[in-house]
């Protein structure tokens, strides 16, 4: 067991209960329910002020140019004007952060911002701004951007680049957030192809597709010497920390991440800029400001980080086993991921290499939007469903028999379990076992193109897997405040994106310190003191904060049981008044050891009928009983904890091994003439560990499930090659897909324990969005007998691969 501090809640399962309350229980009335049910949840364009300005930024309509000149005389002229700020304004931050005078693709908001009466004159105004171009080469393609003297797509705005690039190329020198660097191994990959039956070579590519719906919006207004924003940010704490940018104070800078909806990422270039400029203009103009960016604006970095191709050689045994893999990548942009960590995390396979090269083109960048983990699951998917179709083998098997973490098999991993208070549970045969009965893959799981239906079109079965994750590297902070009439407050600044985190959180806290669900409090949408959840995204959502609420939920309860005993001259971390007389407490006698509490009642462990509510035993604290009712006459102040939890870089420290599996099964039928793919099943099995609210869960595996099959047959940007310009920006012509698009969708839960949330609790957000992104091409092979790897797989792609075409 790892060093613990002194009542710190450990990351291992050694603190299950044998039985839960309320943590897992189904019918819990959902916070933001009634809000978003009837329309009358505020998000950010919903917001409005007394004297707000509208501010509409001026877009590049080229993939990389500077502004020679630049006209505003009519914008600045047009009714409902009020202000135009340019790139060559005196003040350093303007021309440099929020309009500058070049851009690096098309569609980046640039060169000026025009403030107005309302958006949509701000929107006309910015259409009459005249400029002329000096127009440069450009780049979008990897083999553009690598050629000898290719322009320079590096974009200085990008922050987050500057640590890791010397600027002189378009490759980039290390993939930003792994540290994984080219010509990183495992083994010796040469050894491991000498030692296999046979080697099988192949390649993947995944075009770019968009990280979100909604366009970004900020709002900002400045109070004396203090910001007060509204964010569109699933990052908590992004006004705040652009305090550090402005120069100025945290403390002075207040953070209300309200409602975000169609976001699925957060920290982008984009919506950092869109909310400076709001703080930047508000400040010069002395009025609220809602700053707004369209749909192209707000691609900035915020495109698909697994645009690009991998290539494979792969060697195995006759019995499945791998013996090595070799991978070489070409991507665009990729900021987060490199394809092969996923594969040295899950897998026995002791021979590693992979060649890792991703290059900057004049396209928005690409991050972690939609999760940053598609070039690992996409490396997952194809790997063992190329080596199963090359030994004619069930694929379900080939990944059992490989099964395992960095080169080692399952009995270490078992063995790693052991050590560390886990179950002795095989979490992937668990998942397997689950997802072939629900699929009945015994009988669906044929040759392919061996199975042609009476409707004329051919059936196929696809399968793959991969670890559950925790992939965000921060921490969370949050308080727990106990009221004297009973109830609980969270406190704690948390952007809701629509996942049901909040009734969650609540469930938790009822579970930890035995209160009813009832009596449990959030709204996150306020700043919160500096108290900072960590943000809802990549299963961080549960994992860091449901760990930091843990921590301080054990104080509070100690801090109830202490005041029903009175056993210390100060309640820890209840805070009494000395000159003030404390009443005889409520259980006279007995020590908080001999005291228990559950649905809001203390009571006595060897005695139940000896019990008060918690109302009861806070109002006791008063020395004056008819005042006992009125928290205005309290003579002790409330029962308060804080708690802060890291789930360390990217979710994983050393020595903490991913244990905790899912798999994933579809069932499709291609039309041969048309083209057409049909996904006509989904089974989805999820290891979650330990499932604080089911709805929540469930609703992620079924958004993921319609997310993921989008990426897998629908979804791509398509360029103008001739001039860079983005062809399908709009909801039109970009295909996402619907319900109606993935047939049936089966969901599973498997609860071993296994991750390093509370009660072993694993994330889930990320996860079947991005594995069942790359289930499409193995289903589809299953289907005709012929390999597509290039995603997404449209009819025009099967009727090529099928020489009708």
């Amino acid at each position: 067991m790892a060093d613990i501090r002194p009542n710190e809640i450990p990351y291992y399962c050694d603190q299950i209960p044998e039985e839960y309350n309320v943590v897992g229980k189904t019918g819990m009335r959902r916070l933001d329910g009634y809000e978003k049910a009837s329309g009358k949840a505020m998000y950010t364009r919903d917001y409005k002020f007394p004297g707000m300005l509208y501010a509409r930024w001026f877009s590049s309509i080229h993939a990389h140019a500077t502004i020679k000149s630049m006209d505003t005389s009519k914008a600045e002229a047009f009714p409902g004007v009020r202000y135009v700020l340019r790139y060559d304004d005196p003040h350093p931050v303007a021309g440099s952060r929020i309009c500058p005078q070049k851009c690096y693709h098309e569609g980046e908001p640039m060169g000026a911002v025009v403030v107005a009466d309302s958006e949509d004159i701000a929107e006309q105004a910015v259409r009459l701004i005249e400029v002329e171009w000096d127009v440069h080469d450009f780049a979008i393609s990897f083999e553009d951007a690598t050629a000898p003297g290719a322009p320079l797509a590096i974009n200085p705005r990008a922050s987050m680049i500057n640590e890791i690039q010397d600027y002189s190329t378009n490759l980039m020198l290390g993939c930003v957030f792994f540290d994984f660097y080219p010509g990183q191994v495992l083994g010796d990959v040469e050894q491991g192809f000498a030692e296999a039956d046979k080697i099988i070579e192949f390649s993947c590519s995944r075009q770019e597709n968009q990280g979100h719906v909604e366009p970004h919006s900020s709002l900002c207004w400045w109070k004396d010497d203090h910001a007060e924003t509204v964010i569109h940010s699933q990052g908590t704490s992004t006004g705040n920390s652009l305090a550090f940018i402005w120069g100025g104070n945290q403390s002075k800078v207040y953070s209300h991440p309200v409602y975000n909806g169609g976001l699925f990422g957060g920290g982008c270039m984009a919506q950092t800029y869109c909310l400076f400029g709001a703080m930047f203009l508000s400040q010069r103009l002395g009025k609220p400001i809602k700053a707004i960016m369209d749909a192209r604006q707000s691609h900035w970095f915020s495109m698909s980080n697994d645009a690009g191709k991998m290539d494979f050689k792969v060697g195995c045994k006759n019995d499945g086993t791998i013996t090595a893999v070799k991978m070489s990548t070409e991507f665009l942009q990729a900021m987060a991921e490199t394809g092969m960590t996923h594969i040295i995390e899950n897998t026995r396979i002791p021979n590693l290499l992979c060649d890792f090269k991703s290059a900057f083109v004049h396209r928005p960048y690409g991050m972690a939007f939609r999760s940053e983990q598609r070039p690992n699951t996409t490396a997952m998917s194809v790997l063992f469903g190329h080596v199963a179709a090359a030994l004619d083998m069930d694929p379900t098997e080939v990944s059992l028999k490989n099964d395992g973490a960095h080169g080692h098999d399952t009995e270490w991993l078992r063995q790693f379990k052991l050590d560390h208070g886990f179950a002795d549970r095989d979490s992937l045969s668990e998942c397997v076992a689950v997802g072939r009965e629900a699929m009945d893959w015994e009988n669906k799981l044929h040759a392919p193109g061996a199975k042609l239906l009476s409707n004329g079109k051919y059936h196929g079965v696809g399968f793959t897997w991969t670890h559950s994750w925790s992939s965000m590297h921060e921490g969370g902070s949050v308080g727990i405040l106990i009221r004297k009439d009973g109830s609980a407050n969270i406190i704690g600044t948390h952007a809701d994106i629509g996942v049901n985190a909040a009734s969650s959180y609540c469930q938790l806290v009822a579970e930890e310190i035995g209160f009813l669900y009832k009596d449990v409090f959030f709204k996150p949408h306020v700043e919160s003191g500096g108290f900072y959840m960590a943000v809802p995204g990549g299963g961080t959502n549960m994992c860091a904060n449901g760990m930091a609420l843990r921590k301080a939920c054990k104080q509070v309860r100690d801090g109830i049981l202490e005041t029903a005993t009175h056993v210390a001259s100060q309640v820890v971390p209840t805070y009494h008044c000395d000159n003030l007389r404390i009443t005889e407490p409520v259980f006279p006698g007995l020590n908080p050891e001999e005291l228990d509490i559950k649905d809001s009642v203390v009571f006595e462990k060897a005695n139940p009928d000896n019990k008060k509510t918690i109302q009861e035993v806070l109002a006791s604290t008063s020395p004056h009983a008819w005042f006992a009712h009125d928290v205005a006459y309290d003579t002790q102040g409330p029962i308060f904890a804080w708690g802060y939890h890291s789930q360390g870089v990217m979710g994983v420290e050393e020595g903490r091994e991913r244990i905790s599996r899912q798999a994933h099964f579809a069932e499709v039928e291609v039309d041969t003439e048309t083209g057409e793919i049909e996904v006509t099943k989904v089974v989805n099995v999820n290891d979650a560990g330990k499932v604080i609210s089911p709805e929540s869960f469930n609703g992620q595996q079924y958004g993921g499930t319609v997310m993921g099959i989008s990426r897998g047959k629908y979804e791509e940007v398509i360029y103008d090659v001739s001039t860079g310009v983005r062809l399908n920006t709009n909801l039109l012509d970009y295909k996402y897909s619907t319900m109606r698009d993935c047939g049936p969708i089966d969901c599973h839960i498997v609860e071993t324990n296994l991750g390093y949330g509370p009660y072993g609790a694993e994330g889930i957000a990320e996860s079947c969005a991005d594995v069942l992104a790359s289930i499409i091409g193995p289903a589809v092979y299953n289907a005709i007998g012929v390999w597509l790897d290039d995603y997404p797989i449209t009819p025009d792609k099967v009727l090529k691969a099928l020489g009708k075409a």
